[in-house]
């Protein structure tokens, strides 16, 4: 059987050559950016009222979380004292601030009417320490 010789692959030409990629900047970064902003297109199946829908969408602009640290000391079977530390924090203003949601005066007029000059003190975030006895008779 005669050697077959097998052809060696030829160094690229100068047409083949890639250019070398340029390092990437600061606006192919913002472009990066604005390209993740866009918005998404979700479908909430299910046509019939009541499925839930709304509340699935709701619920995906609103993001919220808390946690809570309780301590309980019992002197005796009969008493419970409870000191609490709880802590929230939402996407929105959702919590009620330390000048309310309700003015002054209160609320005056036809229901759903709004007061003049008044805005809700609403907070992203609300930290709450609550104290409690407890006594069974």
């Amino acid at each position: 059987m005669a050697d077959i010789p097998v052809p060696t692959p030829e160094p690229p030409g100068p047409e083949r050559r890639q250019a070398p990629r340029p390092e990437p900047t600061g606006g192919d970064f913002l472009e990066l950016v604005k390209r993740k902003e866009r918005g998404k297109l979700k479908l909430y199946i299910g046509s019939a009222a009541g499925v839930g829908k709304a509340y699935r969408m709701i619920n995906k602009a609103h993001d919220a979380w808390d946690a809570s640290v309780t301590f309980d000391m019992m002197p005796d079977q009969f008493t419970t004292l409870r000191v609490e530390l709880n802590h929230r924090e939402s996407s929105v203003p959702y919590f009620a601030g330390p000048d309310g949601i309700t003015p002054a005066g209160g609320n005056t007029g036809s229901a759903g009417s709004a007061v003049a000059g008044f805005t809700p003190d609403l907070r992203k975030t609300e930290t709450r320490i609550n104290v409690a006895l407890l006594i069974k008779l």
